[in-house]
């Protein structure tokens, strides 16, 4: 088998492994910082992805920690609600937050926001030890518009480097042909 098939066959293989299990892949980032709240039995965080809120959709992750007995809880039922500053204003939610495949301890939901502003997040704690509440306050800005046009910008020369080096190759292995 010659270099080239095999690289073909490693490059179909990967395609038909990655589209037959796409819930193996997550490319949500990480949330790199929580804020923290201290309730009478619990540490709450919430975290975002993006760090700071754009428009459109927002990945939220929640822990909910006992202080008594040190642990985090992975059977936690966690509700999460998003409202503008006023309660009675535009509403995301009440959104039930699934564990995390890799840490069951974490509690995530992804939702839109499209108004930007400031939002009141409103999360819903239930244990076997008890119920509690956490309240946070997140701006929401509009997103970077930079950020698309860099995107494609680069997309597109990738693109291009692609056909030249397709071009090139095909070239390449018709003169090899013809000797």
């Amino acid at each position: 088998m010659s270099d080239c098939s095999f690289k073909l066959y490693t490059l179909v293989i990967t395609f038909i492994l990655i589209f037959s299990f796409p819930y193996l892949i997550e490319a949500n980032g990480s949330v790199k910082t929580y804020k923290k709240q201290i309730t009478e039995l619990y540490e709450i965080g919430l975290g975002t992805v993006p760090e700071t809120p754009t428009r459109g959709v927002i990945h939220f992750a929640v822990y909910v920690k006992n202080l008594d007995k040190d642990i985090n809880y992975d059977d936690a039922i966690v509700y999460i609600k998003a409202y503008e500053s006023d309660p009675d204003k535009l509403q995301v939610g009440p959104l039930k937050m699934l564990n995390t495949v890799m840490d069951p301890t974490f509690y995530e939901a992804d939702f839109p926001i499209e108004t930007k502003g400031i939002w009141q997040i409103e999360l819903n704690i239930s244990t076997s030890d008890g119920d509690a509440k956490g309240f946070y306050e997140i701006e929401v800005h509009d997103p970077n518009p930079i950020i698309p046009i860099l995107t494609l910008i680069f997309l597109v020369g990738l693109l291009i480097i692609l056909g030249l080096s397709i071009r090139a190759w095909i070239k390449q292995s018709r003169g090899k042909r013809v000797i």
